[in-house]
């Protein structure tokens, strides 16, 4: 009995079982999008949150940080330990920046 399937045709392990159908259908959605599209929204949101300054600088990074943590979180169980060490890495550094902007 492997990890049920999800729309998209990936699967999530037991740890992740409680996210894994809500987070399945908007990451199906998502897919569907055109990859273009994505990475130019990611850009823009981070770019922006960069520039701004403050409070809203800062909820802008917040935002990227949170979509780095999700997908993190959901290919956690396949990710190789430097993979994983990498994601938490890059999510710390995009909350210690969103924190610095407010400081």
């Amino acid at each position: 009995m492997g990890s049920p399937r999800y729309p998209g045709g990936f699967s999530v392990s037991e740890a992740q079982r409680p996210v894994g159908p809500r987070s399945a259908a908007l990451l199906a959605r998502l897919l569907r999008a055109p990859r273009f599209a994505l990475v130019l929204a990611v850009v823009v949101v981070f770019g922006a949150g960069a520039f701004l300054p403050g409070v809203v600088g800062a909820a802008l990074v917040l935002v990227i940080a949170a979509l780095v943590g999700w997908l993190a979180w959901i290919v956690w169980g396949s990710a190789s330990p430097g993979a994983r060490a990498g994601r938490v890495v890059v999510v710390v550094l995009l909350l210690a920046f969103a924190v610095s902007k407010v400081w």
